[in-house]
């Protein structure tokens, strides 16, 4: 398979060949379109514009056809280039054979400057030096902590340590003639720009009028797919993460339907307890019991607590069971739905062609509020998500995400760590209730009443008043909930509070 066309000193040579006949030139604008790419525009009889960029993958020199516009915000490099360099003179450059390193020797009002520019991969800077052999400015800053040559402002500038490696694996592939050799740039689709025929390497090229036209149209393309990329990659981690946060919480439907199936049984088992417990010695650890289709069976009971305690934790398990349960089958369609849409998104992000297609795509994730994933831990993907406290994932009308506390300690890690400022915290009013967090991504106004009631029946179902007729479900907003100094565990105070009155009938 044929490797790409690197950028190495030979093509830096071929660029400055094509700059050096400019000179004297004059600097009438400095632009920094990207983080790592700074464009000059010269002018000497005619106006050129010059691009160099540090990029770690895409760094290059080459003039371009075209002016580019600077980001916003301006950053403080581009500030301080166009303080000292608008109007100033590239008087002259020195290049080094065998390195990708240039310096452009500069003279304005201010006296003289100068421009190094390094193009060496992940170490590639751009450099600004004053007098003294000091840095101004760079691109990229680079502490002692990071290199044993730093590079910042008030440093003093040193010549990297990988000059003078000499020619590249690459260039020493061709067989170059013996003296100055003509330029004959070539384009390789796919793979890179050259000053020089690279047929005999096995590359298929078109010949191009100069290096810099060469290497704008293979960059230009470069850049622009790997933008798409890095677009499409961001978007596949949140597709992937959205559906493993939607699979662990279909999981818990399946168990919690199965738990529901057991409900009648351990409902039974508690009840043979009941009944069977009086006539059994005390520190038995097994009951010989019938049931209530006259079958024999044993039941594993603990000898240290009473019968009743004994039955009632099989209640309590049964109760648990059928909560749980009551609303499995509007989650498991919610979910189901979820999952498609997800997958469908999916498939629409590996399938897109252009920016644009992936923007959209974008802002489809933004709406259906896909860009954060409550509670899904993505450091080891063995972990359990909410660092393993008993917090449930519900999925409420119009795919709002509720978070549910299921004890003390689960409480207390929803409300004073998962909850952001602006989530929406419900609790029953006077009563233990677990903590329910409705998740706005910073956007409260968009929870409807819709959303608060599905939430405070949680709230309800998950409390002591779970079998009465009208309970009072306090809401607020999470920056309104404390918890006082030295309170057990979820408890808290609150204020801003607001009442809904949930009928459980």
């Amino acid at each position: 398979m044929l490797s790409p066309i690197p950028f190495d000193w030979f093509s830096m040579w071929a660029i400055i060949d094509e700059l050096e006949p400019m000179l004297p030139a004059r600097i009438q604008q400095v632009r920094q379109p990207t983080a790592n790419t700074l464009t000059l525009e010269l002018y000497s009889g005619d106006a050129k514009t010059l691009l160099i960029s540090a990029d770690p993958r895409f760094c290059r020199m080459h003039f371009i056809p075209r002016a580019l516009k600077s980001a916003e915000p301006v950053s403080g490099f581009l500030s301080t280039l166009r303080h000292h360099l608008l109007g100033a003179t590239c008087v002259s450059l020195v290049r080094r054979e065998g390195d990708r390193w240039l310096r452009l020797n500069l003279e304005s009002a201010e006296g003289p400057f100068a421009l190094v520019i390094e193009l060496m991969g992940k170490h590639s800077n751009l450099i600004l030096v004053g007098t003294g052999g000091r840095v101004i400015e760079s691109i990229r800053h680079v502490s002692i902590d990071q290199s044993k040559r730093p590079v910042h402002p008030g440093s003093v500038y040193t010549l990297p340590s990988v000059l003078g490696r000499g020619a590249s694996p690459f260039l020493a592939r061709l067989s170059l003639p013996e003296g100055r050799v003509k330029p004959e740039p070539v384009l390789v689709p796919g793979y890179g720009a050259y000053p020089l025929s690279v047929s005999s390497l096995g590359y298929e090229e078109v010949r191009q009028p100069s290096l810099s036209i060469a290497l704008d149209k293979f960059y230009s393309v470069a850049e622009r797919n790997a933008d798409i990329d890095a677009r499409r990659a961001r978007l596949l981690q949140i597709a992937d993460r959205q559906l493993a946060a939607k699979e662990h919480a279909l999981s818990e439907v399946k168990e919690a339907e199965q738990m529901g199936l057991q409900a009648s049984e351990w409902q039974m088992v508690g009840e043979l307890i009941l009944a069977y417990g009086p006539t059994v010695p005390a520190g038995r650890a097994m009951l010989d019991v019938f049931d209530y289709e006259g079958n024999p069976r044993q039941l594993e009971v603990d000898p240290e607590l009473g019968f009743v305690a004994n039955a009632e934790q099989w209640f309590n398990r049964a109760k648990r069971a059928r909560r749980r349960a009551s609303h499995v089958n509007d989650q498991r369609t919610r979910l189901a739905a979820a999952f498609r849409d997800l997958t469908d998104f999916r498939a629409r992000v590996v399938l897109a062609k252009t920016k644009e297609d992936l923007d959209g795509l974008h802002d489809e994730a933004v709406r259906r509020r896909w860009l954060t994933i409550p509670g899904v831990a993505t450091a080891r993907p063995e972990e359990r998500p909410f660092e393993g406290h008993r917090i449930r994932e519900m999925l409420g009308p119009g795919g709002v995400t509720v978070l549910v506390g299921e004890n003390s300690t689960s409480n207390d890690y929803l409300t004073m760590r998962v909850a952001k400022p602006n989530d929406y915290w419900l609790h029953v009013r006077g009563s233990t209730s677990a903590h329910v967090v409705i998740r706005t991504q910073n956007r409260p106004d968009r929870i409807q009443r819709e959303h608060l009631e599905f939430a405070a029946r949680l709230a309800v179902q998950n409390s002591g008043q779970k079998h009465a007729k009208y309970v009072p479900v306090d809401y607020t907003l999470k920056k309104y909930v404390r918890k006082p100094r030295g309170a057990p565990a979820g408890t808290v105070s609150y204020t801003h509070e607001k009442t809904l009155h949930i009928d459980v009938t």
